[in-house]
């Protein structure tokens, strides 16, 4: 006899006893089934690039390998959007800012207790730059770069983007001068030298994320300076006699110069006139007691060498002629 034949035809005693049985044996399989999910995987992982565009990583081995695109900046830290299996709960939790690096750990937790621990995995899509050479300055058995002067380092690969490139002067003991670079293009980065003035060993370079070293002994110098004329102060036609003064002005560094004088475009003679005060910005000069009596509108100056460069002469023209009489 079948149980639901006994159940209908039973004794009325002994059938709600046998359904309460058989309920509670239901119910205890349905337990049983029900045990806690044990899944503790990530599903999805997304964030978004420097352009706002959906970036997926790859789940391998654990790792959470992401992708990112050449010619973008890498940021320090991403906000990825994370799905983990159901029941599952992960930290730091989905859309927590954390470092964009190799090595931020993820932890999932299963319902039931278990464990999988994830590591950041970067892959930035660039090609290693390449440097050729770099236009240091030689004398006299030296070689360096002077402060303030513009320096072109040569290669290939450089990113285009200025703010994916920075340049470093390393010192001989491994201190590194951040310089400011100037232009970029993919075969050439310049930049404007600057640092402690003394000895370095190398030229640092980073493109897109990517370092490279071009190795050389080198010293960075103090600034090269040379006196110069941009203007000259005084545009009226001038009547001096010997032993008067001029005072020039609308010069840069002319504190420099050390010797100066008339010239006489004509002859190609020169005659010197009487320092009495150099400045930054001009000279007062005093006409000699033996200077020809005439016209000018000529000014020569020399420079002496310095330990990093030749010494050298300019001439200027008067916007008026000076005319010396007796």
């Amino acid at each position: 006899m079948t149980l639901i034949r006994f159940i209908k035809y039973g004794k009325p005693a002994l059938v709600k006893p046998l359904m309460i049985f058989f309920l509670m044996l239901a119910f205890t399989a349905c337990k049983k089934e029900q045990q806690p999910s044990p899944y503790s995987n990530i599903v999805n992982f997304a964030i978004k690039d420097a352009k706002g565009e959906t970036l997926k990583a790859g789940i391998e081995n654990n790792e959470i390998v992401l992708y990112w695109p050449p010619e973008q900046a890498i940021p320090e830290f991403i906000s990825p959007v994370i799905t983990v299996a159901e029941g599952a709960e992960i930290q730091p939790a989905s859309g927590i800012k954390v470092a964009f690096k190799d090595g931020t750990t993820y932890t999932v937790r299963a319902k039931n207790g278990s464990i999988t621990t994830y590591k950041i995995k970067t892959k930035i899509n660039s090609v290693m730059p390449y440097v050729r050479s770099v236009n240091f300055k030689v004398y006299k058995g030296k070689t360096f770069l002077s402060k303030a002067s513009s320096v072109t380092v040569s290669g290939d690969y450089f990113s285009t983007d200025l703010n994916l490139i920075k340049v470093f002067l390393v010192a001989k003991d491994g201190k590194e001068a951040e310089v400011k670079v100037e232009t970029v293009n993919p075969i050439s980065i310049t930049f404007t030298a600057d640092g402690p003035v003394g000895d370095y060993r190398r030229l640092k370079v980073i493109s897109n994320n990517r370092t490279v070293n071009y190795e050389q002994d080198f010293e960075l110098a103090p600034e090269l300076l040379f006196p110069k004329l941009t203007s000259i102060s005084f545009e009226q036609p001038q009547t001096l006699k010997r032993g008067d003064q001029i005072n020039v002005k609308g010069g840069t560094d002319a504190d420099l110069a050390n010797a100066i004088g008339f010239y006489d475009v004509n002859t190609g003679t020169e005659y010197p006139l009487i320092i009495k005060e150099k400045r930054k910005d001009g000279w007062i000069l005093q006409i000699p007691s033996d200077l020809p009596l005439g016209v000018y509108s000529f000014l020569y100056f020399y420079f002496p060498d310095t330990a990093y460069a030749d010494g050298g002469a300019a001439l200027v023209d008067f916007p008026a002629p000076v005319t010396i009489v007796p």
